[in-house]
């Protein structure tokens, strides 16, 4: 199991030895975490699709946010004029 795509999308902590996964993090990330892990472990299903389907929703949150913070940036400078 690669660790680094899920570290990134949920800003948690994933330690991992043996059989064990423990992670450290908000309760949301804890959450997807643990559904990836039951998915691949109970369904035999990879965790790689998933994974890029969350990075894509994150980088599409975090650009609407970039946008709406140029927006905003941009109508308070209109108004300084």
């Amino acid at each position: 199991m690669h660790k680094k795509g899920l570290v990134d999308v949920t800003n948690c902590g994933i330690f991992l030895k043996g059989n064990t996964i423990a992670v450290m993090g908000s309760l949301y990330g804890l959450k997807m975490i643990r559904r990836i892990v039951e998915d691949c472990i109970a369904h035999d299903m990879p965790h790689a699709p998933r994974v890029q389907r969350m990075k894509k929703k994150s980088q599409a949150k975090k650009d609407r946010r970039i946008k709406r913070t140029s927006e905003v940036t941009m109508n308070f400078q209109a108004l300084r004029v």
